[in-house]
């Protein structure tokens, strides 16, 4: 039988302002990122929240902002991570607020 799966809350921060690991998969776990949910309060100039995986760079998502402009920003898929990757969350010139929700799975058996 599956066992069930469970909703986390995988990364939690204010004020994102500098390159962040939101998280590393432990060994044995896959995990499987859901929900982005993102807030950024009237930046003084453009900015940008880039998500990408850390061991290739691999951009996968980004939202921008004007200056000037409050935004809140929601993202929903699956983006999966296998045991020792690891998601960034990259800011560029104004923290963000960020949270990152999604599941903890067993791995495969090999």
């Amino acid at each position: 039988m599956a066992a069930p799966a469970y909703s986390f809350l995988l990364f939690s921060q204010q004020g994102v302002s500098v390159p962040t690991t939101c998280f590393t998969v432990p060994a044995g776990e896959t995990w499987v990122v859901r929900s982005i949910d993102c807030y950024v309060g009237a930046p003084l100039i453009t900015s940008h929240l880039i998500f990408k995986q850390l061991d290739n760079s691999a951009a996968f998502l980004s939202f921008g902002v004007d200056a000037t402009q409050s935004r809140s920003f929601t993202w929903t898929g699956r983006q999966v991570f296998e045991a020792g990757q690891s998601l960034v969350v990259d800011p560029t010139d104004h923290p963000w607020d960020v949270r990152v929700s999604g599941y903890h799975l067993s791995a495969p058996p090999s």
